[in-house]
């Protein structure tokens, strides 16, 4: 008798156990196929047209999402996807009612691109039921203006980031990732006046092809500025002017604060061998030629803590230079800002750094009612957050040309010596809109010209553009309108489309995240002993073996990894970003992870059997990756605790009566309860809450949830009292 092999279960623990031992990260084909940008530059005006190709090589339908960075005072105004020979438009709707509309569309099996603005600087997209077998591409339009820094003109499109320190908020499911295969862009550019080349780079002719683990960062030389033409959604028309602004004479009375944290002593770009701090060191002394006796300059360096090294006047900064400290630590940017401004009232700060941190609260900031200027240092910068504070307080950022820190560090002073923003008037009339980005003035100024001589992209661009200068000057409900008549991506507003016309898929999406290329500059966070990485949960930790030690608080389901030994001094907080097997911070040896997992003490049940607490549980689950799985019962990718949890949970005498009732099984009404209680912090969960108990009444509910330790207060919102 030939030797057979036994089948076995889907469910039993070996099963599960070889099933996982496959997954991987990077394990699922990467849907996002190709990626283009079409720049067409009018007047000092970039309309910017994006173009990504998302395939499904898989089985099942998909939803690929890509969180990703913009540039800060970047705009996007327009939305449609090619689907099965359709091209569909997006509208603009309030930020709940798109996102809504969105999962209403993922609920019914239709698929629907969403964009939205998670943070000031960096957006998100959404493309859910892609079709097993199917390509969608997907075509946004943003308006950026060009940028005048150390006396060139330069437009400047993030394509990835490095790690970012803190927590930022989102979920996880939003988060910036970066540790993707390097991929590469087509690029294509066409300039009214001037020539167009890529910074340390040679000249664009036709279409040339770029990585995406670096900027896109293009210089414009013979650039002539001239009005464009352009119209509101409501047919107002205006002429919008964008120059170099003009420089003033002001004296400074203002307070350098330098990053010196550990993401600094990276390299700053590609091709250049120097670290971000040493490129400050070089760009501040040759700033601080220029600066006048009149001058006064008070000079701070932070990481984890901030410190005063003192004030001079004029050149006499150069002996503060000297005293600033090489790199170590996290980015403190926010207690480091609180600091200065307990000790100083200061009404110009200046803010030198990578920007890659959390750590600080915008708009608190912003009410300080101190002015913050930004110089961004860095590839793998992030204008997030920092730039935003910018905007918001009146300021402006300037990113740093490579190595080239002198330049930004001379464009931020010649800003910071124009008393008032140059706001020419025209014939004593108050203009439309205007602003200051970047060293360039921008002003819209009515006109009543009847015909349009400029190319429609020109005249939509410049629309949306001017109506963004609008908004900060309108109340929430007003801006939200304007928001939607315009068609923006705001923070109030997002672009969404669904395919009405196409089939609908079968079951839940499964979630494929796009990791950003890994940054080219790229290493390892230098973590000390004794260092903390916040932000981690239980479930990021591979199995088996890392170089990091892991402890984990049961009650709140956070944790926190502490590097067991490095080669050098000077820790810091960081939020991983990595989705890979193994978490790699610079020289630090293997340690074993430790876990320490307990199931809490079953309590008697009226049934016969005992009802486990399955409380934290929840929070471990991955619903982005099991969630189709899920909804059917399967447990093969859940960690074995959890799944024997749920196993004994389901033999539990009153949640056998419940689902009976139901019509589902015991099995897959523990796992709907499981989802509704974390859903409030995964989207994923909350649609298996959805496709299992969205029909379910709260009584017939709430005090089985209570028996399994998920409180009734997770699941006030299930269906029908």
């Amino acid at each position: 008798m030939p030797n057979s092999i036994p089948t076995l279960h889907a469910d039993d623990p070996v099963s599960r156990l070889i099933d996982r031992s496959t997954r991987r990260p990077g394990y699922f084909p990467v849907p996002l196929i190709a990626t283009s940008y079409n720049i067409t530059l009018a007047g000092g005006l970039a309309s910017v047209t994006a173009r990504r190709t998302f395939r499904n090589q898989e089985a099942a339908t998909i939803e690929a999402t890509l969180t990703f960075p913009v540039p800060v005072h970047a705009v996007l105004y327009a939305l449609e996807a090619r689907i099965g020979g359709r091209v569909v438009k997006a509208v603009a709707k309030d930020k709940s009612a798109a996102r809504e509309s969105y999962e209403d569309a993922v609920d019914r099996g239709k698929t629907a691109v969403l964009h939205e603005e998670l943070l000031k600087g960096v957006h998100m997209l959404s493309v859910a039921h892609v079709a097993p077998g199917t390509e969608i591409e997907v075509t946004a339009r943003f308006a950026q203006p060009l940028a005048h820094v150390g006396g060139r003109m330069m437009l400047r499109i993030p394509t990835t980031v490095g790690d970012v320190y803190g927590v930022s908020g989102l979920s996880d499911c939003d988060e910036l990732v970066h540790g993707g295969p390097v991929s590469a862009a087509d690029l294509t550019v066409h300039c009214e006046a001037g020539a167009t080349a890529l910074i340390h780079g040679a000249a664009i002719a036709g279409t040339t092809r770029v990585a995406l683990d670096r900027p896109i960062s293009i210089e414009v030389q013979g650039w002539t500025a001239r009005d464009i033409l352009g119209r509101t959604a409501a047919g107002e028309a205006f002429n919008l002017g964008i120059a170099p602004a003009c420089e003033g004479e002001a004296d400074l009375d203002v307070a350098f604060l330098i990053d010196h944290s550990g993401s600094m002593d990276t390299t700053c770009t590609t091709g250049a061998r120097i670290s971000k701090h040493a490129a400050v060191l070089l760009g501040l002394n040759e700033a601080a030629r220029g600066f006048r006796e009149t001058d006064r300059i008070n000079l701070w360096q932070f990481d984890d803590t901030a410190e005063d090294l003192g004030t001079a006047h004029g050149t006499h900064v150069s002996g503060l230079i000297r005293m600033l400290a090489p790199p170590r630590g996290g980015t403190e940017i926010g207690s480091a800002i609180e600091a200065l401004l307990a000790q100083r009232a200061s009404r110009d700060i200046v803010l030198v750094t990578d920007g890659m941190s959390h750590a600080l609260d915008v708009l608190a900031l912003a009410a300080t009612g101190a002015r913050f200027s930004v110089v961004l240092i860095g590839d793998d910068s992030l204008e997030a957050n920092v730039g935003h504070l910018a905007a918001l307080s009146g300021g402006e950022i300037f990113v740093a040309d490579g190595a080239d820190v002198g330049g930004a560090l001379k464009s931020v002073v010649a800003s910071l010596r124009a008393a008032q923003p140059d706001v020419p008037l025209t014939s004593g009339v108050l203009p439309l809109a205007s602003g200051r980005r970047s060293g360039m003035q921008l002003v819209a100024s009515r006109t009543a010209a009847v015909t349009d001589s400029e190319a429609p992209e020109a005249t939509r661009a410049a629309g949306a553009y001017v109506a963004s200068l609008r908004l900060a000057h309108l109340t929430a409900a007003d801006a939200a309108k304007l928001a939607v008549a315009e068609g923006l991506v705001t923070h109030l507003t997002s672009l969404i489309l669904v395919d009405e016309e196409g089939a609908a898929q079968e079951g839940l999406p499964a979630m494929r995240k796009v990791e950003l290329p890994m940054p080219a500059t790229y290493a390892p966070a230098r973590m000390g002993f004794g260092g903390v990485v916040s932000g981690i949960r239980e479930a990021d930790v591979p199995d088996a073996h890392c170089n990091l030690l892991a402890d984990f608080d049961d009650e709140s389901g956070e944790g926190r990894i502490r590097v067991a030994r490095s080669a050098r001094p000077g820790a810091g907080s960081r939020s991983v970003s990595h989705s890979h097997g193994l978490f790699s911070f610079g020289r630090a040896r293997q340690v074993e992870v430790k876990r320490s997992l307990k199931l809490p003490a079953p309590e008697a049940d009226d049934g016969g059997s005992q009802a486990p607490r399955l409380t934290q549980m929840p929070r471990r689950i991955d619903w982005r990756s099991e969630g189709q799985n899920l909804v059917q019962g399967n447990m093969v990718g859940l960690p074995h605790d959890i799944a024997d949890a749920i196993d004994a949970a389901a033999r539990v005498g009153v949640v056998k009566r419940t689902a009976k009732k139901l019509g589902i099984s015991a099995r897959v009404l523990v796992i709907g309860l499981m989802a509704r209680a974390a859903s409030g912090k995964d989207r994923h969960a909350e649609r298996v809450y959805r496709a299992i108990l969205v029909k379910a009444r709260t009584r017939d509910i709430s005090h089985v949830a209570e028996r399994l330790g998920l409180s009734i207060a997770d699941i006030r919102g299930a269906g029908p009292a």
